[in-house]
């Protein structure tokens, strides 16, 4: 049976390692020390200020699942009226964990914690987990576009 918990400040070193886990994951680029340090930083601030939850699986000792949504300020608007953004990111799940109703689990908790802190809660999918977000009531947007400066 898999036991979940959320992150706590004793458990920043390891945050820090599952994200630069999952950056090696999507990215065949160094991972420098200033941005290790400020994805600490970004944990650690999170976490104390309460915009930063992040739900960890285990099977018995072993880590087995994770996800994560942190909230964010945004200009209000008709759709989210109080200007604040929740984004949900890393979720996974080990794959001999997988179909087992695991990630669904991890995304409805932290829609709950989530539900009454932001007015709306945004996420970038895989193909794969597209199905499972609409299941639990995601909609797909057309109309995103990034600029990355150099």
């Amino acid at each position: 049976m898999i036991n979940f918990r959320y992150a706590t400040i004793s458990d920043l070193d390891f945050l820090v390692e599952l994200r630069i886990r999952d950056l090696k994951m999507f990215s065949n680029q160094n991972i420098n020390q200033d941005t290790i340090n400020n994805i600490k930083k970004f944990y650690q601030n999170g976490i104390k200020s309460q915009t930063c939850f992040t739900l960890l699986g285990f099977d018995n000792d072993n880590f087995v699942a994770s996800g994560t949504l942190y909230l964010y300020n945004i200009m209000p608007s008709n759709e989210n009226p109080s200007g604040i953004m929740g984004q949900l990111t890393n979720i996974w799940v080990d794959e001999k964990y997988r179909h087992q109703g695991i990630a669904s689990r991890i995304v409805s908790d932290l829609l709950t914690k989530g539900q009454g802190k932001c007015g709306m809660i945004c996420l970038n999918s895989s193909k794969d987990a597209i199905a499972l977000y609409q299941k639990l009531g995601f909609k797909t947007k057309e109309r995103y576009m990034i600029k990355q400066w150099d």
